[in-house]
């Protein structure tokens, strides 16, 4: 085992477990951030075997799942009704999307262009309403803050009232089937909570129950998608940088769970969103160099570039 790649295995776990506990999200994006940027870069060797890296990924998601679902495990009978309505699709959207991939698998530039399209599609979604957040707090940053906060402490989610919601099934149904299509479960999710959450809709404990349940629930079904019980215990015989991921894993999410404390919905939502749009730049294949890729990656600085010159004259003039 190169020390190198262990060390590049063992923070990608740490930053992704960290993230996953704090936010609810961001686990396998912030690893393979990691994991891409230092093949890159060539920090050591190894890093450049995709098949590893998504292996590796899944390792931490059976990590960080379970225990992100002990968390709340207490408080889904209360939600049982919106858990269902938010599953209920999920594994018929999966099959769909397995199904899917395997008539694709002869116009494999079909499916390449579908995965883009989409990536493409959740990071124009992102960078509006991230500049939508820039400019609410620009103008009236206290004010809404202190409105959230009085929200989230106030309001008592109802399972009868969040179960009737049409937005629960069509987010696990599209889970699903892009889970099954192409592998990539968490756009839809990051969405409709950001969305919810900037309304109000639902407090961020509500949230992170659904979620958390959910992401459980996908978390196997993408296991098994990935091979047999009897590949996975050869492969880890054979794999021990897998053996690393459990024990920094498990330190970082107790820290993260100590941050999740702190933090206001107002910057909950904001992190999804910076998630979100993460994980569409690398569903763009940015590190693979596509033209698509690198040019989303081009408008992106673009747009952060035209955003900090905003708020800096808006300071500059307050």
């Amino acid at each position: 085992m190169n020390p190198g790649t262990a060390a590049v295995v063992v923070t990608g776990s740490f930053f992704g477990s960290f993230c996953r506990a704090a936010t609810g999200f961001g686990g396998s994006i912030i690893f393979e951030l990691i994991y891409n940027l230092c093949g890159e870069f060539h920090v050591a060797p190894g890093l450049r075997n995709a098949l590893r890296m998504v292996e590796l990924g899944m390792v931490l998601e059976m990590t960080n799942s379970p225990l992100m679902f002990l968390t709340v495990a207490r408080q889904t009978s209360r939600f049982w009704r919106s858990l269902l309505m938010l599953s209920m699709l999920c594994l018929p959207g999966t099959m769909l999307g397995s199904f899917g991939l395997l008539q694709a698998q002869e116009h494999a530039k079909t499916l390449a262009a579908l995965r883009m399209g989409l990536n493409l599609l959740f990071l124009l979604i992102s960078i509006f309403k991230l500049s939508g957040e820039v400019r609410a707090h620009t103008k009236q940053p206290e004010k809404e803050v202190a409105l959230l906060n009085e929200g989230s402490k106030v309001q008592q989610d109802d399972d009868k009232t969040i179960c009737r919601e049409l937005g629960l099934v069509l987010v696990g149904f599209a889970d699903g089937f892009l889970n099954g299509l192409i592998g990539i479960p968490g756009p839809p999710t990051m969405i409709y909570f950001a969305s919810v959450l900037k309304s109000g809709r639902m407090t961020p404990d509500t949230c992170m129950v659904l979620t958390q349940t959910f992401f459980l629930l996908t978390t196997f079904m993408r296991g098994a998608a990935l091979g047999s019980p009897a590949m996975w215990h050869e492969w880890l015989k054979s794999e021990p940088l897998a053996l690393l991921i459990p024990v920094p894993a498990l330190v970082a999410m107790k820290l993260g769970f100590e941050l999740r404390k702190w933090l206001d919905p107002t910057l909950l939502l904001r992190c999804i969103l910076v998630l979100l749009l993460l994980s569409s730049l690398m569903g763009m294949d940015v590190f693979q160099g596509s033209w698509l890729g690198l040019g989303s990656l081009a408008f992106t600085g673009l747009w952060l570039l035209v955003l900090l010159t905003k708020v800096t004259r808006r300071d500059v003039a307050g």
